[in-house]
């Protein structure tokens, strides 16, 4: 059967017009001008070859390098990617332990370090607030000291500010007029936490 394709496909090529002009010209070249033809026809057969197989080998090359820099893509990726989840967790952590402060309680620690006694602290209002800061929570907080010495009033200013978790400042009234030596603070403070 193979055969008879193969007759049918040389037959089909010997009735063609150029292969009957290539065959006549091909008759009228002498003995070393068609071994010259020959070998030159192999020669370009096999730079065809070779050039088919390098075209082959760069191609898997290129294909290699491209492999390989998608996998180290793939490695920083993986590597960025869990430094995320790291500095995700820590930022978690940090804000669980912002989030847990009793502001109340903390500025009450702080009053009762100055020696002042706690009785002399009188709430008055503490609230939630919109922060300028969009990624942190405000918390703000009114409270009045009543017969505090002027020395204990700028330390517990001072700590306020300085102490960790730190509070602000936002205002701050002193009425003196009541007792010699002694003065009545009113303060305003925010305390802040960063949001979930």
């Amino acid at each position: 059967m193979l055969e008879n394709v193969w007759t049918k496909f040389s037959d089909a090529i010997s009735s063609q017009v150029w292969f009957q002009e290539l065959k006549s010209k091909w008759e009228q070249l002498d003995s070393s001008q068609q071994t010259k033809v020959k070998f030159g026809s192999a020669a370009v057969a096999m730079l065809t070859v070779v050039g088919i197989i390098l075209s082959f080998g760069l191609n898997s090359l290129s294909l290699k390098n491209e492999l390989k820099n998608k996998r180290e893509l793939l490695k920083l990726l993986s590597q960025a990617n869990e430094e995320i989840k790291t500095n995700s967790n820590e930022s978690d952590s940090n804000a669980s332990k912002f989030q847990t402060i009793q502001w109340k309680k903390h500025i009450e620690t702080l009053i009762t370090q100055q020696m002042i006694n706690p009785t002399q602290l009188e709430w008055k209002d503490e609230k939630r607030i919109a922060s300028q800061n969009p990624s942190q929570l405000e918390t703000w907080l009114e409270f009045k000291l009543n017969e505090i010495e002027l020395r204990q009033l700028v330390k517990l200013s001072i700590i306020l500010e300085t102490n960790q978790p730190p509070l602000k400042v936002r205002s701050l009234i002193v009425d003196s007029s009541r007792n010699k030596g002694k003065v009545m603070a009113s303060f305003a403070v925010s305390g802040f936490e960063v949001k979930p």
